[in-house]
């Protein structure tokens, strides 16, 4: 039921909601407090490498860290993979900028900043699931905890296709406290469409257009779940709300509605997306197709209004044979007869007005002029024989009819 391009949509979007900011490490930035515990020799080392880093000396830099690190310190602080992770990265080596913050991570995987830079330079390594993962632990780091983290867990676990984690952690967050922001409600909607979770796909649509219900794109994914049930009535009306909302841009919409329409039997309602799907449009078939679902009403006038405003536009045989044939439908069999005659004008071959016309003229009780039709359509070789075993029937009905006026 998902279209061919709904994964690369969504992985589009998901991609677009991480919005990675990676915050450089630099002992400036460090509460002095917190500087004044680090061992002597770290705390050397990673001023000097600062200064280098304002310089814009990354490997200078990272060379006197790694001369620290040689030096084979008891209590090296997380602090200083984080300065090297740093410096790889301004170097845009993001592989051995992931590896300096991992082993940072294994030091103090207490720390938020670290903790989400881990995450950040992860993900950027295609390390999607891995990345997911740690975002779910900062987000049980964070005071407050922020969403958006969640939110970017989500997404990762997408991106590394483990779909069913993604929706775990969407419905987490639907479960939390307060408002759920739209693109929760979207993506998780998409999801469900991927993983073919049908009825939890209604559910959340059904939420979700409580609080937005001015959403085409999800009135119709709920048509076609409903639809897919044979809730055909509730699968029509859902359709016809996405209409209400966003007017449809291809004709074929419009004329699945009305197809829809005329299934549950509302003919009506199929005349006015026929109208619709056939704006503008003088090819008869527009014309006659809404002409009949009119007349599925029993709304004859309006079926040969619809068929005289086609047949200005368009001067077919055609639109008059179906005119004829609203016509007789209505009973109005001499208004039928008068028709068919002007479809055959423009149509001498036209074999089914002229076994209207018959069938018309035989309902009048005009024997003569119904014999005449059937003899005209006698003439064609795919209505001979239907046309012949009439004109027999009246003959029959006529020699009786002059048997008895003998008789009188």
């Amino acid at each position: 039921m998902s279209s061919p391009f709904a994964k690369r949509a969504l992985s589009l979007a998901l991609i677009l909601c991480l919005m990675l900011v990676f915050i450089p490490f630099g002992v400036a930035q460090e509460e002095e407090e917190e500087a004044e515990k680090l061992p002597a020799e770290a705390l050397k080392a990673l001023y000097e490498a600062q200064m280098l880093i304002g310089e814009e000396k990354w490997d200078e830099a990272i060379a006197v860290l790694n001369a620290y690190l040689a030096t084979r310190p008891l209590d090296v602080p997380a602090a200083v993979y984080m300065q090297i992770g740093s410096c790889w990265y301004y170097k845009e080596n993001f592989e051995e900028t992931r590896k300096a913050f991992e082993k940072a991570y294994e030091i103090d995987p207490t720390d938020v900043k670290l903790l989400s830079n881990y995450a950040n330079i992860t993900y950027n390594t295609e390390r999607f699931v891995e990345a997911a993962r740690l975002w779910e632990k900062l987000y049980e780091l964070q005071d407050p905890p922020e969403s958006k983290t969640l939110y970017q867990a989500a997404a990762a676990y997408f991106q590394g296709e483990d779909l069913r984690n993604s929706k775990r952690v969407l419905e987490r967050m639907l479960a939390l406290p307060g408002p759920a922001e739209h693109k929760w409600y979207e993506l998780i909607i998409d999801l469900c469409f991927q993983l073919e979770d049908w009825a939890e796909a209604e559910g959340y649509i059904l939420e979700f257009l409580e609080v937005k219900p001015y959403q085409a794109k999800y009135w119709r994914m709920l048509y076609q779940i409903r639809i897919d049930k044979e809730e055909l009535i509730r699968g029509t009306s859902d359709l016809e709300i996405a209409f209400q909302v966003e007017a449809p841009k291809r004709q074929n919409q419009w004329k699945n509605l009305a197809d829809l329409y005329n299934y549950v039997r509302a003919p009506l309602m199929s005349a006015r997306c026929l109208k619709e799907a056939y704006k503008g449009d003088k090819d008869e078939e527009g014309f006659i197709r809404t002409a009949q679902a009119y007349t599925s009403a029993l709304r004859y006038d309006e079926a040969i209004k619809i068929l005289d405003e086609g047949f200005k536009e368009n001067p077919s045989a055609g639109l008059l044979f179906e005119k004829g044939r609203v016509l007789y439908d209505a009973a109005r069999f001499r208004e039928a007869i008068d028709t068919f005659k002007e479809c055959v004008k423009l149509d001498p071959k036209h074999g089914e007005a002229y076994i209207l016309m018959g069938s018309a003229a035989w309902s009048l009780m005009d024997w003569d002029a119904a014999r005449t039709a059937f003899a005209d359509a006698s003439r064609l070789p795919k209505y001979r024989a239907q046309a012949n075993n009439m004109i027999d029937y009246f003959d029959r009905i006529i020699n009786e009819r002059d048997e008895v006026e003998e008789l009188e």
